[in-house]
């Protein structure tokens, strides 16, 4: 147990009063993240306004788009067709998930990257790339994360390890899996891997490839059913200079051929989300000795079209940015859904990281914020995944990110969420996800992961162990499968969630119960629970006589069959 570490983190996680945030965003004059003020082919531009005018027929845009797509793909020489050739199909490797405390075990070994994405009918997935063969497998839940299959697999020809991965799952008759990754080929290609999603040959397509060199991408795609497009940035960071140049790519046949749809700049450390009609959206970093303090990233107003691309960059600080998330509420009209940015940033450049958001209800208003999601001077927090609840007319989002401790270097992955009508008001305290020591890095963030129809609400997350060894799942609903035989003996188990308490904490534990007892400061006795049943309880912070107990330091102890245990936690 680690209850002491817990109440610490959580503690420092809250205390932003002894910080100031930064001044209102810049948002005007000239922007780090543009597109290439290339002339439409007039072609295009008489599709694109037909386009516009059909914009409330989803059907009609894309029947137009393709006929944009083929124009752009008769004048590209590259990414089109099969990447034959280049992976090897792992038909090894189906592993079973067991219990390793609360948290779930996906795959057991040394990962290099992590990537996820879910279906609406509560499926959720993972790949990741591994150390000791570089293979990359993808695994897959149908029991909301309680147990994790093997699902298919490859390597790189030749085998090469592979550090940065997206995964993106279709849906409807057209539903495979896609797993984006960087092949060596001529210094760094992208490359697509697609699978069905029942299983079977995987074909590899190249995304984008050529002499220009791929060090960085996101990919994903939109929501419109079986006739979704794919969509990704590749980035060459061994560009130097204020306009590093980028790709933004479309696929409108599931992979089968890429076209270049604009030329973007400062597209470092992307990230990408679509939202419930035809915007998307992209996040970067651009180069912070040019930008100090910017986010970068543009969204189109129409499915990745050429010319619909427009800056949605800021400046939210006048120190660094390290890592850089954006996404809507799923709601429509797209033009007034509201927006959200989550970033780091180098607290007043003292090397304290904090995690800022800003918000923006609807792209013809302006930015709001920032505002603290964590600004903690005990720990640094950065890694952030930011995704919205993808079902029509939800206006939640969830943020994952990670809580480095200073004092001890243990890692917490957490987790807060917000609503489109109040933007700005952050859930508090976060939610803490793991148990296990987490390993942290950008290609290795945690992800978050819906599952509807689960028996509980919220995102969990895949996320690595310390050192980058083993990737794990958990999430508020996600109760393991015990496998006592794989597993040595253990001791009594017991904790609660948050440890900094504001109206009711929950309290679980193995086992049967046999007492659960509250002592304040003092050793005196102020609440107790006899003979609780179940694997847990829900206690509403009051005393014996109803009473709601003071601010201060308090002490649960529960006595189960196996031993007893206890957890200090604190009152505010």
């Amino acid at each position: 147990m680690k209850s002491f570490a817990v109440f610490v983190l959580v503690a420092a996680a809250i205390t932003l009063t002894a910080k100031e945030l930064p001044g209102m965003v810049r948002q005007t004059g000239q922007s780090p993240t543009i597109t290439a003020p290339a002339r439409l082919d007039p072609r295009i531009a008489a599709l694109q306004q037909q386009m516009a005018a059909a914009r409330g027929d989803v059907a009609a845009v894309k029947r137009l788009g393709e006929q944009v797509q083929a124009i752009l793909l008769a004048s590209q020489a590259d990414n089109q067709g099969s990447a034959g050739g280049l992976v090897t199909p792992i038909t090894r490797g189906a592993k079973t998930a067991r219990l390793d405390g609360p948290d779930i075990l996906i795959y057991p070994g040394s990962v290099e990257a992590l990537a996820a994405d879910w279906q609406m009918d509560g499926t959720m997935w993972v790949a990741l790339s591994q150390n000791v063969d570089s293979g990359v497998r993808v695994y897959r839940s149908t029991d909301h994360g309680t147990t994790w299959a093997f699902h298919s697999g490859f390597y790189m020809n030749p085998r090469t390890l592979v550090n940065r991965l997206e995964l993106v799952v279709g849906e409807g008759e057209s539903a495979f899996v896609y797993t984006f990754a960087i092949h060596p080929n001529e210094n760094g290609d992208l490359i697509a891997v697609r699978v069905p999603l029942a299983g079977g040959s995987l074909l590899g397509f190249d995304v984008h490839s050529g002499p220009d060199t791929v060090t960085d991408f996101t990919a994903g795609r939109d929501f419109t059913g079986s006739n979704y497009w794919l969509y990704a940035v590749s980035h060459n960071g061994l560009r130097a200079g204020q306009y590093p140049p980028s790709l933004l790519l479309r696929s409108t046949n599931y992979s089968k051929n890429w076209a270049v749809t604009d030329t973007a700049y400062n597209f470092a450390r992307p990230m990408f989300q679509a939202g419930a009609g035809t915007y998307i959206y992209t996040a970067s970093v651009p180069n912070q000795t040019y930008w100090p303090g910017w986010v970068g990233g543009m969204y189109s107003t129409l499915f990745g079209n050429p010319g619909t691309w427009n800056s949605l960059a800021f400046q939210g600080d006048t120190f660094d940015i390290f890592d850089a998330s954006v996404a809507p509420a799923f709601t429509q009209p797209d033009s007034e859904a509201t927006v959200w940015a989550v970033y780091s940033h180098n607290y007043q450049n003292t090397g304290d990281w904090d995690m800022l958001a800003n918000a923006r209800l609807g792209m013809s208003n302006p930015w709001l914020g920032p505002v603290f999601i964590t600004g903690s001077s005990a720990a640094d927090e950065a890694y952030a995944d930011l995704r919205p609840y993808t079902d029509p007319g939800n206006p939640w989002i969830n943020v994952s990110y990670e809580y480095i401790v200073d004092s001890s270097g243990f890692t917490w992955v957490h987790r807060r969420y917000a609503n489109a009508t109040t933007p700005n008001d952050w859930s508090d305290p976060p939610d803490v996800i793991n148990s296990n020591d987490a390993g942290f890095g950008l290609n290795v963030r945690p992800r978050l992961s819906y599952s509807p129809g689960a028996p509980g609400t919220g995102a969990g997350a895949a996320f690595l162990g310390k050192n980058w060894l083993n990737a794990y799942f958990n999430a508020p609903w996600a109760s393991a499968v015990e496998e006592p035989a794989m597993q040595p003996a253990a001791g009594p188990r017991f904790g609660v969630l948050p440890t900094v308490v504001g109206t009711q904490a929950a309290f679980y534990w193995q086992g049967p119960a046999l007492a659960l007892d509250i002592y304040d400061a003092t050793g005196r006795l102020v609440r107790g629970f006899a003979q609780p049943a179940g694997q847990g309880l829900v206690w509403d912070r009051l005393d014996a006589r109803g009473r709601t107990l003071a601010p201060g330091i308090y002490l649960a102890r529960a006595t189960l069959a196996a031993g007893t245990s206890a957890v200090a936690l604190i009152l505010k």
